[in-house]
């Protein structure tokens, strides 16, 4: 196809789309929602409490007077400065969201941060989730801090208005330079998955009345690519089997052998998961950063539960890229970048291009070239461009197939789909997702992506959906 073909594919074609899922809306229980906002609440002041009785005095900011003010409350007193003036003062208190007072803080209780990455400045430290993450190991405020930011934010951020119907409506775009979709006013794209309070929080989230929710999810679509783009058969296999658990069972000393069908691979990858789920969360980590450059010390300071120490990072860096399929990433990405530097940008499998400029720089304490400020970038562009427009050919065909999903489709959630259909038709639905979710990919040499289909009531207690007889030749009309 060429440019404008692409264009009018993936941009004219697939707006009206994305369009009727803004318009459709997401389904939110009220009841569960003022139900778990006033929970979180309640929680957040208790802990705000706990907070406050740790700080020392020293880091409380004051608000001062000059002269005695017209309401006295019990923690306003009266002192005379050094020129013999009166003064009123109140202590004020400590805020967990202020990063300047959580670095007066780490510094009054003798806690080293992490310096922000982007600064020059040693006294420029982080204060975000991750930072935060270490501190706590050495006292216990910190671990407040962070438990009162996770549901302030849940408070603040995901507290969305409904409409009469109890929806909520995104707008959907292309605003990221990859033209991976993006999600804004509110950003359903950033809905939490992975912990205590994200379960809470999905279980919001419900069908229409008489219908049932369905997610489709492209299983390890990325590292699919990855190992497609490195051309790397073993690498494809891994992915699709789970490469995290593969690579979890040959650091316990056990490899799994490759000379054995999927399935059984899938269930050794599977088995590995279970066995050792400690370091299989740390391979997790590694794998994923490091398809994309991501360093040991980016990985410590992103993941400090897993790794308390950088050089632990690179241990497991160094072993994944020890591996045969570890070291077929490492060439291609050392070639994407050369490319990249080459021709001042790349082309994804679908047209786009992107261009790139800081590939190398100079770095004149070590006498020699590093990568440059878009080399992470570059590596990255094609996994997740190539899979953004993956999830757009599966939305233009399904609506190619039956216009009825222009009023079922209600949210694309990274790589993931979201149906909310009635259920009568449900495994018609199922069944056409999967099918056109794992149909070949002409643009990537055939090349298919596994999926996930769950089903259920609300976006937190789904169950796996599996296919029956009726399903495949059900029409659903």
């Amino acid at each position: 196809m060429s440019r404008w073909s692409n264009f009018e594919r993936y941009c004219i074609s697939l707006t009206p789309i994305l369009e009727a899922i803004s318009r459709n809306g997401l389904g939110i229980d009220p009841v569960r929602q003022r139900e778990l906002f006033e929970t979180l609440t309640r929680e957040r002041d208790a802990i705000a409490v706990a907070i406050q009785t740790a700080i020392p005095a020293s880091v409380l900011r004051e608000k001062t007077w000059k002269r005695a003010p017209k309401v006295m409350t019990d923690d306003t007193f009266m002192r005379t400065d050094a020129e013999g003036k009166k003064q009123w003062y109140r202590k004020l208190p400590f805020s967990p969201r202020s990063w300047q007072q959580v670095q007066q803080l780490a510094v009054a209780l003798g806690v080293k941060l992490p310096r922000k990455q982007d600064s020059d400045d040693p006294d420029d430290t982080a204060t975000n989730d991750k930072a935060l993450k270490g501190a706590a190991k050495k006292h216990r405020v910190f671990a407040d801090i962070r438990e009162y930011r996770k549901r302030d934010k849940l408070i603040t951020a995901y507290q969305w208005a409904l409409d009469k119907e109890n929806r909520i409506h995104s707008t959907l775009g292309y605003h990221p330079s990859s033209w991976r979709k993006s999600s804004r006013n509110p950003n359903i794209q950033v809905i939490p998955k992975r912990n205590d309070l994200a379960k809470q929080f999905r279980k919001m989230i419900v069908p229409r009345p008489g219908h049932i929710l369905i997610e489709g999810d492209s299983a390890a679509i990325e590292a699919v690519i990855v190992g497609w783009l490195a051309g790397s058969q073993r690498y494809i296999r891994l992915a699709r089997a789970g490469v995290h658990g593969w690579l979890t069972s040959a650091l316990n000393g056990e490899p799994i052998s490759l000379d054995i069908s999927d399935d059984a691979l899938t269930a050794a990858c599977a088995a590995s998961k279970k066995r050792w789920p400690d370091d299989y969360e740390k391979c997790k980590r590694v794998v994923h950063l490091s398809n994309y450059c991501g360093t040991p010390r980016r990985i410590a300071e992103e993941y400090p539960d897993e790794f308390p120490r950088e050089a632990e990072a690179a241990k497991l860096q160094a072993f994944y890229f020890g591996t045969d399929a570890g070291q077929d990433v490492k060439r291609w990405q050392k070639q994407t970048i050369e490319i990249a530097h080459a021709n001042k940008g790349l082309e994804n499998h679908f047209g786009l291009r992107h261009r790139f400029y800081n590939l190398y720089s100079y770095d004149s304490r070590r006498a020699c070239y590093v990568l440059g400020e878009d080399a992470k970038r570059a590596v990255a562009f094609v996994p997740q461009s190539d899979a953004s427009f993956v999830q757009s050919d599966i939305l233009l065909r399904l609506v190619g197939r039956d216009n009825r999903f222009f009023e079922w489709l209600v949210a694309i959630v990274h790589d993931s789909v979201v149906v909310d259909c009635p259920v009568g038709v449900a495994d018609y639905v199922c069944a056409l997702l999967a099918e056109e979710m794992t149909r070949p990919l002409p643009q990537l040499d055939n090349l298919f992506i596994g999926a996930a289909i769950q089903i259920g009531q609300n976006l937190a207690e789904m169950e796996t959906w599996k296919p029956c007889i009726s399903s495949v030749t059900v029409t659903g009309k």
